[in-house]
């Protein structure tokens, strides 16, 4: 192996995901969001066939790309906010205003939540409970961990860092203790809230339409027919079904 690559292969602390420490990291593992970007701009706003100068660049980045990547910002967190539509019964006030993938991923947990009693949910200290699921395997749930974030021993939590079946467990069994107890620093993340202040200046004009409903990475469904009723979906769960006419 060449110097060069040993720099990196040798030292999987480095990036290797089992060495990741319990930060709030979430799916954060390509760059994928970087490379849509690219072929955006490169498509999109570059002329075509021409090569261009780097002031060219840098007026173009300054004076399209980037103002309008930030008008779609800010209509993606518009489209969040109890100001776009109103939300169906079903959807926790705690959820509302929140990322789709949030609000889909855990709506679609909840749907097992019935099957966990209070009496199988124990709490250690304060903050700190021992779910044992209905399967018979026992899972550590804390409110505040290391780092002065939210832990569980699941899997479901370690893969996604979002409140789980076990977290929605004990917010059910223990109102005491629910999602405002969450420590501010992983309530405020921009991957569980939306960005208030590019909000203050927006006001779109839109048809009620709602936005794209395909598939996310975590494998939660985003098609679907509208509901008539406010009941949680059985199977999967639409963001359609999340919002009221």
């Amino acid at each position: 192996m060449a110097a060069d690559q040993c720099k990196h292969y040798c030292f999987q602390q480095r990036w290797a995901r089992a060495y990741r420490d319990d930060s709030y990291h979430v799916a954060v593992d390509t760059n994928n969001g970087v490379e849509a970007m690219n072929k955006t701009l490169k498509y999109n706003y570059l002329p075509k066939g021409k090569n261009i100068t780097l002031s060219h660049l840098v007026t173009i980045l300054v004076e399209e790309f980037l103002p309008e990547a930030f008008h779609k910002y800010q209509k993606e967190n518009f489209a969040m906010s109890k100001f776009y539509r109103s939300y169906n019964d079903f959807v926790p006030d705690y959820l509302q205003g929140r990322p789709r993938k949030v609000i889909l991923h855990c709506l679609s947990r909840m749907q097992k939540v019935a099957k966990f009693t209070k009496e199988s949910i124990k709490m250690a200290s304060p903050g700190t409970f021992i779910v044992h699921s209905p399967s018979g395997k026992e899972h550590k749930v804390q409110f505040v961990a290391e780092d002065n974030m939210p832990q569980c021993t699941c899997k479901d939590w370690i893969r996604w860092h979002i409140p789980c079946k076990h977290f929605l467990a004990v917010f059910s069994h223990y109102p005491q203790w629910g999602w405002a107890n969450l420590p501010k620093p992983y309530l405020d993340s921009e991957y569980l809230s939306a960005d208030s202040a590019s909000l203050l200046n927006h006001q779109p004009q839109h048809d009620g339409t709602p936005q794209d409903h395909d598939s996310d990475e975590s494998g939660n469904s985003l098609e679907g027919e509208k509901m008539a009723n406010t009941q949680l979906p059985p199977h999967h769960v639409s963001l359609t079904v999340c919002f009221t006419s």
